[in-house]
């Protein structure tokens, strides 16, 4: 991907390059639009978001995609949704988990897209399309906007006047361990939410639930941990 071109009108801004905007990016690219994906993490920043989040990617995602990164770390063929200790139910699925990072990477790679840092503090709209103010200052103009930018979503807040009717603030840790299916338990968790123990990279789990469960310090074999809002409603 190029530097950013200040003063650009572009045809599509993407806010947002995780899984749907680098998706979005990747579909736009070489259409003959002028495309700008605007991404508020640097690299270190941007990689360990995205490492301490979802690592599971269906099949059919890919295929409906026509392409699959090479990060893939395992094969997962099972998900399992557990009630307590002696009710559960096991889901055929197929999917792999991947490299999350690594898979982003892959996918913007070669694109003919401007990346600008920053974060997008107002998003207003004309006749003409849109026009994204960041936190820096800089003024951004498009006739198309995709906004793929997450629980805090500039882009709905302003130009669809909406956001989630609830949060609640979610641990996902990365932590030393073995895991071959995509476990999900019910109950215990407080106000009918779930936890999750997820197979990661090798030798290591992704394990999650919401605040007020666990301290992740906590967690056995714990190597990193991060939060996340999980947005409910419209």
């Amino acid at each position: 991907m190029a530097d950013e071109a200040p003063g650009v009108t572009y045809d599509v801004a993407v806010v947002g390059s995780g899984p749907a905007g680098a998706s979005a990016v990747r579909e736009l690219s070489g259409r003959g639009l002028s495309v700008a994906c605007i991404e508020r993490l640097h690299d270190e920043g941007f990689g360990r978001y995205h490492r301490i989040c979802g690592e599971a990617v269906s099949d059919r995602t890919f295929r409906k995609l026509g392409w699959r990164p090479s990060g893939c770390v395992r094969r997962v063929d099972t998900i399992r949704i557990a009630f307590s200790d002696e009710i559960s139910v096991d889901i055929p699925v197929g999917g792999m988990v991947v490299d999350r990072p690594s898979m982003l990477s892959e996918l913007m790679e070669g694109c003919d897209a401007d990346l600008i840092r920053g974060s997008v503090r107002s998003v207003s709209e004309d006749d003409a399309g849109y026009s994204l103010e960041l936190t820096d200052g800089r003024r951004i103009r498009c006739r198309g906007l995709i906004g793929a930018d997450g629980a805090h979503s500039a882009v709905r807040r302003d130009v669809f006047g909406t956001g989630p009717t609830r949060r609640l603030q979610v641990f996902n840790c990365i932590a030393e361990g073995e895991e071959d299916v995509l476990s999900f338990t019910v109950g215990g968790y407080g106000d009918g939410f779930y936890g999750w123990r997820f197979p990661s990279g090798p030798g290591r789990v992704s394990v999650g639930f919401p605040r007020g469960h666990t301290d992740p310090s906590e967690v056995e074999g714990i190597l990193d941990w991060g939060a996340r809002d999980l947005p409910f409603g419209v």
